[in-house]
């Protein structure tokens, strides 16, 4: 908001040298660090609709938040693209937390045509998911397929464990760093630019398919991202 901004560029002012990492802050002149968060979402519907889901509600974080914003238009150029038209009432919003996504699950699952997958946009609203799903004593996936968006240690031993769309933070750290000593050593001002760095898709068993015959699939759908790497989760 205008007072990060306001922080931020008095830093900058004193001499500070910034990068920033994962979001823009509008009205700071600063390089900027970020997962290709609308590349993923996309992915990630695609990969549902792919598997027969039409009926497709997503979970959104905080509506201010760069990222969350980037997601949403994933999830909506995947429909278009696919022909699926976006039903508003498929859209919850979860306020980034636990609590936030159980009860947007909540409120999904009270519809008589419920949703058949969600796309849950940060990975606490994807446990507030499943703790809502536990509750209701549904199981994932017999009765509804999730997607998650970011990728932890744990999100391979949930039940079931997890598909996410996983990003790099080891490498937009060192990214970040990379840049801001080159800033530094070279005497410059910041450069505003933005650097994007790869996501990738990781399906695990979080995903049901509704096309008769499907084998289930063992390797992830194909993306041009490289795979992370083992410090990158």
């Amino acid at each position: 908001g205008k007072e990060d901004a306001d922080f931020l560029n008095s830093l900058i002012q004193r001499g500070t040298r910034i990068v920033l990492i994962d979001r823009k802050v509008e009205g700071v002149s600063a390089p900027v660090i970020l997962s290709k968060n609308e590349e993923g979402a996309y992915q990630a519907v695609s990969y549902l609709i792919q598997k027969g889901h039409k009926r497709i509600g997503i979970v959104l974080g905080l509506p201010n938040l760069g990222p969350i914003k980037e997601r949403f238009l994933g999830y909506k150029k995947a429909l278009l693209e696919h022909g699926i038209k976006m039903d508003p009432s498929l859209i919850a919003y979860g306020n980034s937390q636990i609590k936030g996504g159980k009860e947007a699950c909540f409120s999904l699952l009270k519809r008589s045509d419920k949703p058949t997958a969600l796309f849950v946009t940060n990975i606490l609203m994807s446990i507030g998911v499943l703790k809502a799903l536990r509750q209701l004593r549904l199981r994932c996936p017999d009765v509804i397929s999730i997607i998650g968006f970011d990728d932890y240690e744990c999100t391979d031993i949930f039940d079931p464990p997890l598909t996410t769309v996983a990003q790099r933070p080891y490498y937009m750290g060192y990214k970040a760093t990379q840049v801001l000593l080159d800033i530094v050593r070279n005497n410059r001002k910041e450069v505003p630019q933005e650097i994007r760095v790869d996501v990738v898709l990781r399906v695990r068993a979080s995903v049901r398919s509704l096309r008769g015959g499907d084998v289930k699939e063992k390797e992830p759908l194909p993306i041009k991202n490289k795979p992370l790497r083992k410090g990158e989760r």
